[in-house]
């Protein structure tokens, strides 16, 4: 669902673990081990970094100034299920196309702008082929520094937490979870802009968004959307089975936004969003707080009881689904002609059938990081005095909310082709006084890790992301291989393995239990 942000809240945790498996790594320059600023690229996390990458090799020839960097890159993956089953995709295509511009105009004024074509294909068991075409606009902004004062506006992603995977403070931008195959959680850039000010071991920063930018996700038609036929909760909402069949596949992209939200935050001053944080250091303690008056990515959501019967029996009669006879829909469930006239009652009366809308949401946050030699220890806590959640049954409440993760991190950075590292974060999210929702159930306690290990000799690159819920008896798995031995092209294999025990909460595992897949990908650049 393009702005029904249930599935943000369900697989959050999983696709920021996901997302570290395939971004850059960072050797964080905090890091005593290190070996030198030679083979250090910049950490944007780190209030005293004043810039970007200085550390390129010094050329054996003097070679001409250039201010303007142009990378065109390309991509092809090709997924397939490991288990097939009926109204399913087996098999996935994705090929994407990207384009990155980075100016330097002048020594304090930069410009950047990335952006990106992607072509979707997908063939299953009688099931027709299904095609999508989407470009998309990633980060586009201009960038202003000069003495303390910096300045970025345009299309942004604003990243806040020190932690590595779960991120709890880090609410300002959406995310897509479109694709999970990718092999990175997409931050989604939105009109945005940011000023901060500082001296030399403290920093103050200030964002404003002016616009409401829902998560990206899918409602129906895709085999990981929020109400696909294998979502145990899918019975909960009817209405996706209905369009799934009565939408041509064409257009089920396109009138996804239809299903998201019945009222969105209009592009009035009163709805904009805005926040500060500020970061300092005391002894050798990086520390941060942050406040964020934003929106609520998880949609409130009431269903009038009569419409959602209707509902109920139009999307268990398989006859009228085939052939969309009324008459003879009525002749087997007379109950129907009651429920439509209760219903009309309702309506006249000024009550809506259905109604989705987002609501206002406060995020007051903390972080700390340190090293201790070369252990890297990072915390993070963030309160939420409202947040909304997802009952089964698809009404919704919401309720103070406290989220945390404490992390260790170990790295042996030996080149930037050669390393080990090592990360492990504990999280918890807390409804305070809360009952059991979906994807959270009563709370979310667990753990996140991510290992990567890259040998130089055959090129190879080894992930393992995952990340257990021990509340909800949930596991889910992301290991990838990258081969880089070809000169401006790299291959990956991949896989997204969701395994559950048991337990009374629709967890994340439980809702993609079905969607085990393998893929691999070749990606370069030019």
């Amino acid at each position: 669902m393009t702005r029904l942000t249930l599935f943000a809240s369900m697989l959050v945790f999983m696709a920021q673990a996901q997302s570290l498996a395939a971004e850059e790594l960072i050797f964080d320059p905090e890091n005593p081990s290190a070996p030198d600023e030679e083979e250090t690229i910049f950490d944007p996390e780190n209030p005293g970094s004043t810039g970007a990458p200085t550390t390129e090799p010094e050329p054996a020839e003097p070679a001409p100034p250039s201010n303007t960097y142009l990378v065109l890159s390309w991509a092809s993956r090709s997924q397939i299920d490991t288990q097939w089953q009926d109204d399913e995709d087996h098999v996935e295509h994705i090929a994407e196309l990207g384009l990155r511009l980075d100016s330097e105009i002048s020594p304090s004024l930069r410009a950047f702008v990335d952006l990106e074509l992607e072509h979707w294909g997908a063939w299953g068991q009688d099931q027709p082929s299904r095609y999508a075409a989407d470009v998309r606009l990633g980060e586009a902004y201009v960038a202003w520094r000069r003495d303390s004062w910096s300045i970025r506006a345009g299309n942004l992603v604003t990243r806040w937490g020190s932690t590595d995977i779960t991120r709890p403070s880090d609410v300002i931008n959406p995310v897509d979870l479109t694709d999970l195959g990718a092999g990175a959680l997409t931050r989604v850039a939105q009109p945005a802009a940011e000023i901060g000010t500082g001296g030399s071991n403290w920093r103050l920063t200030g964002v404003l968004v002016p616009f409401f930018v829902g998560n990206r996700t899918w409602t129906f038609g895709r085999d990981t959307a929020l109400w696909s036929p294998q979502n145990p909760a899918a019975e909960s909402l009817p209405i996706s089975k209905i369009a799934n069949r009565l939408l041509d596949p064409s257009i089920q992209d396109d009138v996804q936004p239809a299903l998201s939200a019945t009222r969105v935050p209009d592009e009035t001053p009163e709805n904009v969003s805005f926040g500060f944080r500020s970061t300092t250091t005391l002894a050798n303690t990086d520390l941060a707080l942050g406040w964020y008056y934003g929106w609520d990515r998880t949609p409130s959501l009431q269903i009038n009881s009569e419409f959602r019967g209707i509902l109920e029996t139009v999307a268990s009669d398989e006859a009228f689904l085939n052939d969309f006879n009324f008459l003879e829909l009525v002749g087997r469930n007379p109950e129907l002609i009651g429920q439509f006239n209760t219903l009309s009652e309702s309506l006249q009366n000024g009550e809506s059938a259905l109604e989705i809308y987002h609501e206002r949401l406060m995020t007051m946050s903390a972080e700390v990081s340190r090293y201790v030699g070369p252990i890297g220890v990072r915390a993070d806590v963030a309160f939420q005095p409202e947040k909304t959640y997802v009952r089964q049954d698809l009404s919704t409440e919401r309720k103070p909310t406290i989220s945390g993760a404490l992390g260790l991190s170990w790295e042996n950075l030996n080149a930037e082709d050669d390393f080990f590292t090592l990360t492990v974060e504990g999280f918890v999210v807390e409804p305070i006084g809360g009952e059991e929702y979906l994807g959270v159930g009563r709370r979310a306690l667990g753990m996140a890790s991510l290992v990567g290990w890259a040998l130089p000799a055959p090129s190879l690159e080894i992930q393992l992301a995952s990340v257990w819920t021990a509340s909800n008896e949930d596991l889910i798995l992301a290991p990838s291989v990258t081969w880089k031995g070809l000169e401006h092209m790299k291959v990956r294999a991949y896989a997204m393995l969701f395994e559950t025990w048991g337990g009374s909460a629709i967890s994340n595992a439980k809702i993609l239990d079905q969607n085990d897949f393998v893929g691999i990908e070749l990606s370069g650049q030019l």
